[in-house]
């Protein structure tokens, strides 16, 4: 478990997560594909199921290192580290609406980079978001992320440490 503040935390994924994420991402369907395109291809828990089992997999590979974001013991999104190899990793991350607007994925956003660099020895994470996804794209700022690169309605911010 990685501490975000009293309350917030990060929790490496595991199976136990399974029914509670696909319920989170069921009911925030609609809010989530905005901006995700997986929201729509969800159709039952399988689909959580074996995305959770691959990321469990990945990680046991060391390719990824995927969290969730819980507020006490309620699940209110997820987190990650993506593409882990040679000291870079991109970070992915998807809250419930009701979580956003409170500085939740920026907190987020930091410790899981605290945790990259000094337990992995990532030095440089990337985000990419579309264009039009201004809450993300604040998210990278807010961490000292630089904007890298535009191109086909996406943005990527990179920081190196």
């Amino acid at each position: 478990m990685i501490p975000i503040t009293p309350l917030l935390h990060l929790v490496l994924m595991n199976e136990n997560h399974i029914a509670p994420l696909y319920e989170l991402a069921l009911n925030n369907k609609k809010f989530l594909s905005k901006w995700l395109p997986w929201p729509n291809q969800m159709k039952d828990l399988e689909f959580m199921r074996n995305n959770i089992l691959n990321v469990m997999k990945e990680h046991a590979e060391g390719k990824s290192c995927a969290f969730a974001i819980a507020d006490g013991q309620a699940l209110i999104g997820r987190i990650g580290l993506y593409h882990i190899a040679m000291g870079k990793a991109e970070i992915g991350y998807w809250l419930a609406e009701q979580a956003t607007g409170k500085g939740i994925a920026t907190k987020a956003t930091a410790s899981l980079m605290n945790y990259g660099h000094q337990t992995i020895g990532i030095k440089t994470f990337t985000i990419e978001c579309e264009k039009d996804n201004v809450k993300s794209q604040q998210v990278a700022i807010r961490n000292n992320f630089k904007l890298t690169n535009q191109s086909k309605g996406f943005v990527q911010f990179t920081f190196s440490f």
